[in-house]
């Protein structure tokens, strides 16, 4: 399936909103701190044209930095990402760098593992 363009449209109560074009359903899933987000929706709004609706965990809702990758299910590269800054680590946006790093990083540990897996 090919995602032509995604991009953020909405992030109000608690949901992160982002529209998708592309002919068929995507497949999107979202990670938080390596785990897999529960609760995404995924709903055609026009011709090619779909909002995926991320609901934030309450864990993610406290202070410091909470990023968040989006994919495509079943594939290695982020499609995007974003974070929840709260607290004092506003002053340090550094810190919000490397946190999704840290969220890349994972990403690519959990490809390379599967690679080295298949092909063992």
């Amino acid at each position: 399936m090919a995602i032509h363009d995604i991009r953020e449209a909405a992030f109000e109560n608690g949901i992160w909103q982002a529209e998708v074009a592309s002919v068929d359903q995507p497949d999107i899933v979202v990670f938080y701190q390596g785990s897999e987000v529960s609760g995404v929706s995924i709903e055609e709004v026009d011709t090619n044209l779909w909002e995926v609706s991320v609901p934030i965990p309450s864990v993610a809702i406290a202070a410091g930095v909470h990023s968040f990758a989006v994919q495509e299910r079943g594939a290695d590269t982020t499609l995007t990402s974003f974070s929840i800054l709260a607290g004092d680590v506003l002053a340090h946006d550094v810190r919000a760098e490397m946190s999704l790093m840290r969220a890349e990083l994972d990403l690519l540990k959990r490809a390379f593992r599967r690679y080295v897996s298949e092909n063992s």
